[in-house]
């Protein structure tokens, strides 16, 4: 058992009780038993004795009639130096085994006039409690009789009551004790220092227990327990210090405190000295080895394995080389990372079995089961496995467990305990005789001959014979080092056989034995190790033997080389004569040392000293020593002894069992008294354990602390046990646990209010405080219990595993447990010291964690960014408190709320220094990164805000905060688009700006609760917000609790009910820090103060504080906060159980009754009443009744079906109960009655809509009402509860919704057809995820009205058909309803492409430019021209030419200019030349031509219309007024008639449509199209309307080519689209000067190249608008 550390509470006790009796009168038998110890001390005076140079005493051997001859003596001196001073009396003290010895007598004397008593113990002693039939102080009451313990042996106490004389009487086994008790309180000298009698034993304890407690009271304090030791020889004696207490300055604690201290080998006697402090010792217990280790370890060459004693399971790690491990494979265990923990699995012996004893071998492990069978695996090689056979097993699938058969020791043979060797396996039976097999090499069988056993059949069993040892002898223990074997015998004698090369038979020869006949049995004679020396155990290691005596000593023999037989020299020992018996001297440990445990490794040994250190010697290469080298120690002189340091475990680490392998191994194991393993040496394999092949020990800051435990996950900790408190009340008393269907006792070792407060919570309490030195049954099942203190359950706390204590009968826990009452857990574990206010906390509800980001504590200059987790779980066993990554900056007062579904923490706003954020940073939990919420839409900076989290609908709520100034904002953050909204109340009152307030989110009201905050006063009013409703309504509680500021709020769902904690507050216009807990009920809208001022601990005010609820376990955590100081600590709150508040749910349309289970229809009438926040939804009323009828309530006015079809909204709404006895007349509205529970009306809101359109996929998204899950369903209908089918849903399915669409839920309705299909307006019907959903008629509320509409680019054609239609050219379709679903014609001058959708797909079409002033499109000027479709500005012709008009879209509308001609006849290519300088061939009298082409570019469609009666001149009227009516006639484009025979009227008529521009072309395409022109004649009242358009081609694209000596003037195409003969006219000089003046050029350069413009008239020309400089020019 560990020594509690300081500081924590190990007893509580009554305050008066301990008032009253600490300084009561001495204990009965005080006196007595001093006078006995008087009556052995006789008086001397020191005489000028003066500075003595050793701490021995010399015994007084000369007694003559009781007058002592005074001696040559020497001081017991103690640290502090203090002296024998001239005159001091001595004193001698006689011991138990007749010798006396000389000691100062302030050490012994009674201290005559003392006025001091003795402390007067308030417990109860376990034999008096017995007696009393109770347990601390509870008599009478009846305990459950403790069933046999059959999972340890060896239970019982081996304790004494030092300080009271007591002794147990009823173990004939434990001797009487010499005590005495003399004042064991404190006693206040000039040195101020604490006195107690030397006491003594006369049996040695291995341990002493007792409490204490002490006060510094001046500078260098000490308290120490002191042992006065006889040396080896018992000749002498020395003082050692073996326990002091570490003084922290300034440290005051009365409380009361336990230990327990290893006691050294030859303690004879103890006593305690202080200094400088005020002290009290009790109950002091001595104690035998009575501990139950936790563990037993065992190592091979290649594995380490741990028998866990608690679970009876074995593991292994190392070398998986042929199934060493047991695992079924050959994977190596512990030489990589994340292999050991919870990841090392138990090793499968078979179903139900358990394990006894494991051992290991170089390559191979056995394990004895709970039934006596024994099963071994791993390596085969010589029949090591004893399976008949050469074969390994564990290395691969259904190997072990109940297919591993148990080795056959014989008929109704069994085993006791098993070794195993590097080659060989061994194993003592039932009947002690000793069977062994595998390799038989050097006779190590000891069966006279070197042949394998167990690697063939019919070889083990029967017919393996048992070792012969001598007539009679049997074997108590057996050892097996590489090649040889070691018995101790019954008669405690010790035989060896096999390998003798190098003495270790101890024969003084090198001759093996039991490789040949006759050389076992009484021919083997003992090992001689001298008279009177008796062996304890026997170790066998790779080629040396040592023993460990019964007087603890150790010798060893054999193979000396490196010195592992721990004497200089190197020289072997046993394999010459005369080098055995008493010349085989001990091995010096070092002074005062013995030995408890020895190992041997191959060329290493170890020895387990009495106070619990380890040495070790011998081979060091690989740091096997735990020196810190690689050298050898041992083998030299001055190497041994006090000169060789015990190895360095850690501080105040104690070692409890050593493990060491015989085989070429060089590591060993060691357990700790914390249960702790910790492995050293060589590495190979992962036998050490720490995931790496790594040697340790062999360098410096390699052991210690530096060498971390084995990590062996969760051992000892279960999913559920049942614990009592038992000789109490249901809030206090004993604890004890259910295990094996008994009940037993929990050791109050290490026990602290962590564990109380496990406890508690498990039996649904609250709190919790630790209580100790509870008298119990002596039987314990737990020890050590280790909780975090939010464990559901006590089984989730480590502990050191089922029945594995070393504890005393009085040492059972208890609790004492609280309700409505604060914790006080441990500080955080975190970088803020200095604390932290302003920061924030959310809690994690799935992994039972909080996360604590930023803050401040500006004052000291201190701002922090980083960002930590609280792990608060059942499966936590680390430390509590881990930091995580930093935020991105600095920050407080800012807000945080997490999405348990992501395990996402998004953080918004707050400050740092000067700057405040308008920043929003989402956390992931799941990948540890900070991601930046970019969005143009966001609300302003702001600090000290508000925010609540609504994990339904996955959006925040930030309301308020300030910037400068108050905010009274709300904003709304929807985290799947990552997109904030302004959220707009509806038209009422809302809360005033304010900031330093309070939020929480109700799931149940799907609302939001705003309390207090400081506006332009300090504020106390209560605000509900409804999500559902966006209605803001001001609460009026009663009992309200005054204004606050800067104080904390969460939600409790179980009682439906806000937890305010702290802040400031006003009272009678004075502020001041609130300490207050408030809980407002949502159910009554009432206020209580809870937690009110008591005897258990509390908070202190405060305010800037963070808190958080975990609703499962019901606890509020708060941390930090700033009052005149700024706080680090963290506190927990238990809310009280509540009642489960009556909750009812139907769904509109649905059949809805409600049972209560404590209301009757003849004792109660209950009343729906509107809740807070909701609009109006019982038939304009506020209230509606329940009626009884027979077992179940209905509402009254429900149909015959008792649907909720009459309800107008859904909604939540309070269940009132009148009194008994009241009439149907009881109205609500006046309150009267209480509110009894909630009734909620699931169901979407009315006058919804949505709108999908034809040929798309339709998502439906952002239905609201209340409470609507994704797996409610839709169905599309002509009216809900009627026949589903309609235009667009021929064959209706139910919908059901999902997380993954546009909105909070979408329901997928596919892809609707488009083809021939128009608008329509259809219902989406309404049935919820509880009801059955498989009728249409279970589709009866309306949930949206859906608008099927043409898509944009479409638009609706009502003819004789209606149906949506392409947008054709030149026009755009927003689609939409059909009212809105029209043609769309672009503006003058511009175009489209088919299938627009709106304005922005109009451009400007060739010949027009944009104009940047209007918007508008403008045709381009003459002289210039636009060749393309775009917002492209218009070009100037070439040099020297022009246009005829404005709007020109080719090149080719270019023509010369005035007294210029065209030469060229080619397209596009420009040959203008003067008139003057033109060829007489291109002359004529006739005709003149500016710019003739003789190729043109047109665009032709052509077809038919059906006409009856209508003449081809009607015909063209009617035609070009339905083209003129869409302003399609333009003078680009022109159309011809014809009939199909040579007759002028028929009932076919021909057209063909041609355009010189490619865009009016295809608007006039869209126009001759059979649907839009049958629809446009439908509706026409003109001689069109039984026109029927058909076979329209395509528009194709033609080249137009004129003959040889013609071509096509210039111009558009209505100007003439027929070729012409090529003329020319001579022009005169005044008449070109006429046509140069119509002509407007586009730069200076060009305007001055026309010679006849007169000066006047040149100098007033400007630049035309749209002109791109020409090139060309």
């Amino acid at each position: 058992m560990k020594a509690l550390p300081d500081g924590v509470l190990v007893r509580h006790r009554d305050e008066e009780a301990e008032a009253a009796q600490n300084y009561a009168k001495p204990k009965e038998g005080v006196e007595e038993r001093q006078r006995e110890l008087e009556d052995d001390v006789d008086f001397f005076d020191a005489g000028d004795k003066e500075n003595p140079e050793s701490d021995q005493v010399e015994v007084i051997e000369n007694f003559h009639d009781n007058q002592l001859q005074r001696q040559s003596s020497e001081q017991i001196a103690d640290e502090d130096n203090d002296e024998i001073q001239e005159g001091e009396m001595m004193g001698i003290v006689r011991l138990d085994d007749g010798r006396r010895i000389q000691v100062p007598m302030r050490y012994l004397e009674a201290r005559e006039g003392d006025d001091s008593p003795g402390y007067e113990d308030v417990e109860m002693d376990a034999k008096q409690a017995n007696e009393n039939g109770g347990n601390d102080g509870n008599a009478g009451q009846e305990e459950v009789p403790d069933q046999p313990m059959n999972l340890v042996e060896g239970s019982q106490d081996r304790v004494e009551r030092l300080d009271s004389a007591a002794s147990s009487e009823s173990d004939p086994e434990f001797r009487d004790l010499v005590s005495v008790e003399a004042n064991w309180h404190h006693y206040v000298r000039s040195w101020n220092r604490i006195f107690t009698n030397l006491f003594e034993s006369n049996q040695h304890f291995e341990q002493l227990a007792f409490h204490y407690r002490s006060k510094q009271i001046s500078a260098n304090p000490k308290l120490e327990l002191r042992c006065l030791a006889a040396t080896s020889a018992l000749d002498s004696f020395t003082v050692s210090t073996i326990w002091s207490l570490e003084f922290i300055e300034g440290s005051s604690n009365d409380d009361w405190h336990e230990t327990k201290v290893v006691v050294p080998a030859y303690a004879r006697g103890f006593m305690f000295v202080s200094a400088g402090v005020e002290a009290s010792i009790d109950n002091i217990y001595g104690s035998s080895n009575m501990e139950i280790p936790s563990a037993y370890l065992s190592v091979g060459t290649f594995v380490s394995c741990m028998l866990f004693v608690g679970t009876e399971t074995v593991r292994c790690w190392g070398a998986g080389s042929f199934g060493i491990l047991g695992q079924g494979s050959t994977q190596n265990i512990g030489d990589d990372p994340d292999e050991m923990g919870d990841n090392l699995k138990p090793i499968d012996l078979g179903t139900g079995r358990t394990v006894k004893q494991v051992a290991c071998g170089s390559a191979h492990v056995c394990a004895l089961l709970d039934n006596e069978v024994l099963k071994c695996w791993g390596y085969g090689l010589e029949g090591r496995l004893g399976q008949g056979n050469t074969k390994s097993i564990g290395d691969g699938p259904n190997e072990m467990g109940d297919n591993l058969a148990p080795i056959d020791l014989g008929i109704n043979r069994t085993a006791k305990t098993v070794a195993a060797g590097e080659h060989h396996t061994c194993a003592i039976l039932d009947n002690d005789s000793l069977k062994c097999w595998g390799s038989g090499s050097f006779g190590k069988l000891g069966q006279g001959s070197t042949k394998d056993i167990g690697d063939d059949p019919d070889e083990m069993g029967d017919n393996l014979e048992p070792i012969d040892l001598g007539t009679g002898r049997t074997v108590k223990q057996v050892s097996l080092g590489r090649d040889f074997t070691c018995a101790l015998l019954d008669d405690d004698s010790l035989k060896c056989w096999g390998y003798g090369g190098n003495g270790n038979l101890g024969q003084g020869s090198t001759e093996h034995i039991g490789d040949e006949p006759n050389e076992m049995g009484d021919n083997l004679a003992p090992i001689d190790l001298g008279p009177n020396r008796k062996v304890k155990h026997v170790v066998a290691g790779g080629l040396h033997t040592c023993v460990l005596l019964h007087d603890e000593t150790v010798l060893c023999w054999g193979f000396a080389r490196h010195g592992q037989l721990g004497r200089c020299c190197a020289e072997n020992i046993g394999d010459s004569e005369h080098e055995m018996g008493y010349s085989l001297t001990a091995v010096d440990l070092g002074s005062m040392r013995t030995a408890k445990q020895i190992t041997a490794g191959y060329m290493h040994t170890c020895a387990l000293l009495d106070d619990h250190s380890v040495k070790c010697w011998g081979h060091g290469v690989y740091g096997q020593l735990g020196q810190g080298d690689n050298s050898h120690l041992g083998d030299d002189a001055d190497e041994m002894g006090d000169l060789l340091e015990p190895i360095d475990f850690g501080e105040d680490r104690k070692a409890r069992q050593l493990a060491s392998a015989s085989g070429y191994d060089f590591h060993s194991c060691v357990l700790l008294d914390d249960d702790s393993v910790k492995c050293w040496g060589w590495g190979n394999a992962g036998v050490l354990g720490q995931g790496s092949t790594d040697s340790i020990g062999d360098a410096m800051a390699e052991m210690g602390d530096f060498l971390h435990p084995i990590n062996f996950g969760a051992l000892s900790t279960v999913a559920q046990i049942d614990i009592r408190l038992f000789g109490g009340s249901s809030m206090r008393g004993r604890l004890q646990v259910l295990h094996r269907d008994s009940w037993r006792d929990v050791c109050d070792d290490n026990w602290h209010g962590a564990d109380a407060q496990v406890v508690c919570q498990q039996l649904g309490l609250a709190g919790g405080v630790a209580t100790w030195r509870l008298v119990g049954s002596g039987q314990f099942w737990m020890d050590d219990v280790t909780c975090v203190g939010t464990e559901a359950n006590l089984g989730a706390c480590s502990f050191r595993g089922w029945g594995v204590h070393n504890c005393f009968s009085n040492e059972a826990a208890g609790v004492e447990c609280h309700v409505d009452a604060w914790s006080h857990l441990a500080d955080p574990d975190i970088e803020s010291s200095a604390g932290r206010t302003e920061h924030s906390a959310v809690w994690d509800e799935r992994r039972g964690s909080m996360l604590v980001l930023g803050g401040h504590a500006s004052s000291h200059f201190i701002y922090y960014d980083d960002l930590w987790i609280y792990e608060a779980s059942e499966a936590q066993r680390g430390p509590l408190w881990n930091q995580l990554h930093v935020a991105p900056a600095h920050r407080h007062g800012h807000t945080a709320v997490f999405d348990s579904d992501s395990s996402t923490m998004l953080i918004f706003g707050g400050s740092y220094t000067t700057k405040t954020y308008d920043e929003l940073w989402l956390y992931s939990l799941l990948n540890f990164t900070w991601t930046l919420v970019s969005s143009a839409i966001k609300p302003e900076a702001r600090v000290y805000h508000s925010a609540v989290w609504d994990g339904d609908h996955q959006l925040m709520l930030v309301h308020a905060g300030e910037n400068g100034f108050r905010l009274e904002d709300l904003w709304e953050f929807r985290l799947q688009f990552q997109s904030w909204r302004q959220v707009e109340s509806t038209d009422s009152p809302k809360p005033s700006p304010r900031s330093r307030h309070s939020a929480i989110w109700a799931h149940v009201a799907e609302a939001m609760l705003v309390f207090g905050g400081l506006g332009a006063s300090a504020l106390s009013d209560l605000w509900h917000f409804s999500l559902s409703t966006n209605f803001w309504t001001l609460l009026s509680p009663a009992l309200a609790p005054g204004s606050h500021y800067g104080h904390t709020a969460i939600w409790d769902p179980t009682a439906l009910s806000m937890l305010t904690f702290g802040g400031v507050k006003t009272q009678n216009s004075f502020q001041s820090y609130s300490a207050d807990l408030w809980r407002y009920s949502l159910l009554d809208n009432s206020w209580t103060q809870m937690a009110p001022p008591g005897p258990y601990p509390s908070p202190s005010a405060r305010e800037g504080h963070t808190a958080v609820f975990d609703s499962l376990k019901r606890h509020m955590y708060v941390l930090g906060g700033f009052n005149a100081s700024y706080k680090n600590d963290m506190w927990r709150y238990k809310a009280p159980d509540f009642q489960e508040v009556p909750m009812r749910e139907c769904s509109l349309g649905q059949e809805c009754s409600m049972e209560f289970a404590d209301v009757q229809g003849t004792q109660s009438q209950l009343v729906i009443v509107e809740s807070v926040g909701l609009l109006s939804g019982l038939n304009d009323t506020s209230f509606a009744y329940l009626a009884w009828e027979g077992r179940e309530f209905f509402l009254e006015g429900s149909n015959a079906s008792k649907s909720l079809d009459w309800f107008a909204e859904p909604g939540i709404y309070h269940i009132r109960r009148c009194p008994v006895g009241m009439n149907a007349s009881c109205d609500p509205l006046q309150e009267v009655g209480v509110n009894f529970g909630i009734f909620i009306i699931a169901g979407p809101f009315s006058n919804q809509s949505f709108r999908c359109d034809l040929g798309s996929h339709c998502l439906v998204y952002g239905l609201q009402g209340t409470r609507l899950t994704k797996d409610d369903k839709l169905l599309a209908m002509k009216e809900c509860g009627t026949s589903p089918a309609t235009s667009a849903f021929v064959d209706p399915q139910p919908v059901h919704g999902s997380y993954s669409g546009l909105g909070n839920v979408t329901f997928d309705f596919g892809l609707l057809p488009l083809e021939g299909f128009a608008s329509e307006t259809v219902q989406l019907c309404w049935c919820s995820a509880g009801s059955t959903c498989s009728d249409p008629e279970d589709f009866r509320t309306p949930a949206m009205q859906l608008d099927v509409t043409c898509p944009p680019g479409t638009y609706e054609l009502v003819g004789r058909t209606r149906r949506c239609h392409v947008c054709p050219p030149g026009y755009f379709c927003p689609g939409g309803v059909s009212f809105m679903a029209q043609l769309k014609q672009c503006p003058y001058g511009s175009t489209s492409s088919r299938s627009s959708s709106s304005l922005q797909a109009c451009e400007c079409r060739r010949g027009h430019f944009l104009d940047v002033e209007t918007g508008s499109c403008l045709p381009c000027l003459i002289g210039s021209y636009k060749d393309a479709v775009g917002p492209f500005m218009c070009q100037a012709c070439p040099l020297h030419t022009t246009t005829v008009s404005a709007g020109a879209i080719a090149i080719s509308e270019c023509m010369c200019a005035s007294d210029w001609f065209d030469v060229q006849p080619a397209p596009d290519v420009f040959d203008c030349t003067m008139q003057s300088r033109l060829p007489q061939r291109y002359v004529s009298n006739d005709t003149f031509v500016g710019f003739a082409s003789t190729q043109r570019q047109v665009y032709s469609f052509n077809g038919s219309i059906s006409v009856e009666g209508l003449s081809l001149e009607d015909l063209r009227g009617a035609l070009e007024a339905y083209l003129g009516e869409h302003g399609l006639l333009t003078k680009r484009a022109s159309f011809e008639l014809h009939t199909a025979a040579e007759e002028a009227t028929d009932s076919w008529v021909n057209y063909e449509v041609m355009s010189s521009e490619e865009e009016s072309a295809a608007e006039l395409s869209a126009m001759f199209e059979p649907w839009p022109f049958a629809a446009w004649a439908f509706q026409s009242s003109s001689s069109l309307a039984t026109a029927v358009m058909l076979n329209p081609s395509s528009v194709r694209e033609q080249l137009l080519e004129c003959p040889e000596g013609m071509a096509f003037a210039p111009g558009s195409l209505a100007s003439g689209h027929g070729c012409g003969s090529l003329q020319f006219e001579q022009v005169s000089p005044a008449n070109a000067h006429g046509i140069a003046t119509m002509i407007e050029w586009p730069d200076e350069e060009a305007f001055r190249a026309l010679p006849l413009r007169k000066e006047k008239e040149r100098s007033s020309m400007v630049a035309p608008k749209g002109w791109l400089a020409p090139h060309a020019v």
